[in-house]
Formats: structure tokens, sequence, C-alpha cells
């Protein structure tokens, strides 16, 4: 008999910044897994051709990934704003009776070369650890796709270089493998534009030159892809006035466009950091989902909390946890693929 007390355990960030911030208890997780940098889901996979196996074990950094929450921190107040693209209401737009908007920009191939070098899930329906942790995130996202609105997805960060490209693009190519689903993967990153470029895409006009032109139609804008359902839309040209138009009855229009005759679409955002600029908080606003990409060891809680209190009253706010390592007890998806059968 020994009189040593019991070890307590740490908890983790987010219990962590959930006691800390006074969040009560509502940091509720996403049961997680092993990914690089990113989120990841699952679901019925449409028939695809599996590609050429090489028999090279790949070795994906697990990340924890917490799920909706209720953030208690109030939101910035985002005013209206006036601009001079259309004279049309945002409940006029809702109204309008618009025809299914597909894309009709020349259709671009995907490098493969490209993915594999940025470390993203397979486009052509292989199996591994990343593709595997992917489908855990997609279960989720596809519970939340019922609730109003549950289709656009913002994916943002509090600051840069947490991994919420990486995660966009992963969530757009697991969730192309659902059979009747097809996404538009939007880059609304307007400082640093890297969807198309990490896709192999060569971007022309986009969504905020469609926002300042009223002339101009969006679907000419919309890149098909030869990934089946995989569209992508550039960010555009911009400029000092990108709040401004995408707080406009314009942009209320054009996701009308989006989303009328297509209840098979879902559209992604991947939006600047919610710190970094004040579009990534509007966005929000025009989205059914958000996911917040906390990035292990690197993302300070006082940045998390502030990032929150922007969107605070967004009523499906989820945190993804990145790049965390589990223990050698803790689960990891993929192991069963590279041992033969």
């Amino acid at each position: 008999m020994t009189d040593m007390k019991p070890i307590k355990r740490k908890g983790s960030l987010l219990e962590r910044a959930d006691d800390r911030f006074g969040f009560g208890g509502q940091l509720r997780k996403l049961e997680p897994g092993a990914l690089n940098d990113g989120p990841v889901i699952e679901g019925k996979a449409a028939p695809r051709t599996p590609a050429p196996r090489r028999g090279r074990k790949v070795d994906a950094a697990p990340v924890e990934v917490p799920a909706p929450v209720s953030a208690a921190a109030p939101p910035a107040t985002l005013a209206p704003v006036e601009t001079e693209t259309r004279a049309i209401t945002p409940a006029a737009a809702q109204n309008v009776a618009y025809a299914r908007m597909e894309p009709t920009a020349p259709m671009q191939p995907v490098s493969r070369a490209l993915l594999a070098q940025h470390g993203f899930i397979s486009a052509d329906g292989a199996t591994g650890p990343l593709a595997e942790e992917y489908r855990l995130i997609k279960r989720q996202i596809l519970r939340a796709a019922a609730l109003p609105g549950g289709k656009k997805i913002l994916v943002a960060s509090a600051q840069p270089e947490e991994g919420k490209s990486f995660t966009a693009i992963n969530l757009a190519l697991s969730l192309v493998a659902e059979q009747g689903l097809s996404v538009i993967l939007v880059d609304g990153d307007f400082a640093r534009q890297t969807i198309p470029t990490r896709l192999g895409l060569v971007p022309d006009k986009g969504l905020l030159d469609a926002l300042a032109d009223p002339n101009i139609n969006l679907a000419q804008c919309i890149i098909p892809t030869d990934i089946a359902g995989l569209a992508v839309l550039p960010a555009g040209t911009s400029s000092a006035r990108d709040t401004e138009l995408i707080n406009s009855a314009r942009m209320v229009e054009l996701m009308a466009q989006l989303e009328a005759g297509a209840p098979d679409r879902v559209i992604i955002f991947d939006s600047m950091p919610l710190l970094a600029a004040s579009s990534a908080g509007v966005l929000a606003q025009r989205c059914g989902q958000v996911l917040v990409v906390v990035r292990a060891d690197v993302t300070r809680e006082a940045a998390l909390r502030d990032a929150i209190g922007l969107i605070g009253q967004h009523p499906n706010i989820s945190l993804l946890l990145n790049r965390v390592r589990f223990t050698p007890e803790g689960r990891r998806f993929g192991s069963y693929y590279g041992e033969g059968g």
C-alpha cells in the first residue's frame, strides 16, 4: 500500500481553452484522427479507378478535430455597406428564380503531381491514413449540411500558417468522392490566392471581378476540373474594396445563383485568417458552417478566443485541431492498408 496520489491528466488545448475562457464545456470534440495538415471525412464513395499502388507507406501526422462550438464572446458588428454594384436588395435576390448555374470556363486538369507534392489526399480514390481521417470529418460536415445554409462552408483560422487552405482542399477532394455530391471550391483568401496554384490551375477572372462588374457572368469564372464534381472559383482581382464587395447585395445575388437548382452542391470558401482581414468575418455570415483550424502548439489561446469572438454569434462553429500526434496506444488509421490484407 502506498500513499501515492493519482496523477492528474493535463487537459488538451481545447479543454484548457474551455476552462480558461469560460465556454462552459461547449467546445465539443469530433472524434479525430491522423492528419498531415488538416481535417478529414467519410462516406459512400463513388466508383473510381484506383491509382496504381506504389507500396509506399504514408506517415501522416494525426490531428484531433473538435466540433461545433457555441462561443460566448460576441462578434464584431458588421454593418451593411452599400456598393455601386447593382440596385438589388438581399430579399429580392432570394426571391428570384434562377436556373441551375453550371461552370462554363474551359475545363482544366488538376495536377496529381502537385497534390502529392503538397501532401493532399489522392484525387483518384486511393486509401490511406489521411483519406480515412478526412472521412471522419466529412461525416460531421454532412450531418450539419441539413441545417439552413449548411452546404455553404467557410474554412478559416485565427492566423496564417495554421492549415486552413490544406483543410479546404482536402475537404473538397473528400466530399466529391460522395455519390451525388458536387463541390465548388472558392478561393476567398484574396491576399494570397493559393487554391488554383496548389491544384495546378491557371485562374482568370474570379469572384471579386463578378462582384465589381455586374456584366461579368459568374459561370464564366468557375473552372471545371477533370475530377468529377469538382470546380474551382478563383478569387479574382483584389482591391481596397474587397470587404465591401463581399458585404454587398450583389454577393447575395451571386450566392443565390450558385445554390439555385443545385441541392447536390456544396460550396467551400477558403477565407483569409479571421484576425488578418475583416472579409473573413463577413464571409462567415454568408455561410451555414464555419470551420476554424487550430494548429496544436502554434495557435495561441488568446488569438483563438479573439477569432471566435469575431464570429461568436454564428450558430454552427467547429474547431479543427490540426497537427496533433497521438501516443502509441492512440488511434492511428491506415496501418491496415500497408499490411497486405
